[in-house]
């Protein structure tokens, strides 16, 4: 008879609202060596958002494979149905669709589902859950699941140096210069949460969303492109706040991939960023 092998566990990173084209350029010029290795042992595919909506549909879209028509999501803010007032969706139903980890979990999968955005805690996954330890889009603030994990973290990790509702405006470049830092500082904090969270027990998949990348982009993109008519070179002196963070996540993707002892992983660059 055939023996039975065991499966792989599968290990999902997603830089969030990372830039496609600026991974792409730096990996070829040795800037982002982990991105680099994985491009050149597997395989890649280019993924756009959904049509005619807003970014806000793009991670409901991922965690339910459906589309805004079925998971109900456009924005954070949005029509409500039947009028022309607005309304914050994850105050009332939130997602209509299941997650994909629902029939996961049915399957008898074990999981590690770490601050994927634009979700809430499910009681029911077996395993455990991060909701917004960081976070671009703070919704729902951080909880756990079990809720008592969450104690566990911050004893252990503390706080992320960034606070979730990242978009400020009006920033000195003290400010600029100590928020780039922030970044690169609560990746490696990251990292070394998920190395901490997926060595508590077995996991079959395990889900990790940094989204340093998605703050930084908003934030610092006139930082980053001499093209932009807010520019200023002296305010980092010459640095680029994009590749500073990405490389923060390129080397923190290394050490969780080590960390788990190099399984099958999944990268993804959710939709991307741009001027």
């Amino acid at each position: 008879s055939t023996p039975v092998t065991a499966q792989p566990r599968l290990l999902v990173i997603a830089f969030d609202a990372a830039n496609a084209s600026l991974v792409r350029t730096w990996a070829s010029r040795g800037l982002l060596p982990n991105i680099a290795g994985l491009m050149a042992r597997g395989r890649t595919a280019d993924m756009r958002g959904v049509d005619g909506f807003f970014t806000g549909s793009t991670w409901p879209s991922l965690l339910t494979s459906t589309g805004p028509a079925r998971h109900g999501i456009h924005y954070l803010a949005q029509l409500a149905t039947g009028t022309y007032e607005f309304a914050r969706p994850h105050e009332a139903e939130y997602i209509r669709a299941p997650m994909f980890w629902e029939c996961l979990a049915r399957a008898g999968k074990r999981l590690a589902i770490l601050d994927l955005p634009l979700t809430k805690p499910d009681p029911a996954i077996p395993g455990i859950q991060t909701v917004l330890w960081s976070g671009h889009d703070s919704i729902f603030g951080f909880q756990t699941a079990p809720a008592g994990l969450r104690a566990e973290i911050l004893a252990a990790h503390g706080r992320h140096p960034v606070i979730p509702d990242c978009d400020r405006v009006g920033r000195t470049p003290e400010d600029f210069r100590r928020f780039v830092a922030s970044l690169v500082r609560g990746v490696g904090m990251k990292a070394r949460l998920t190395i901490d969270l997926m060595q508590r027990e077995p996991w079959d998949l395990l889900v990790q969303v940094f989204t340093e990348t998605h703050c930084c982009g908003h934030q610092c993109w006139h930082l980053h492109d001499p093209g932009h008519p807010n520019y200023d070179a002296s305010v980092l002196d010459g640095s680029d706040p994009l590749l500073q963070v990405y490389q923060a996540a390129d080397k923190a993707l290394g050490d969780v991939l080590a960390a788990a002892g190099n399984p099958p992983v999944l990268l993804i660059l959710s939709h991307g960023m741009s001027h």
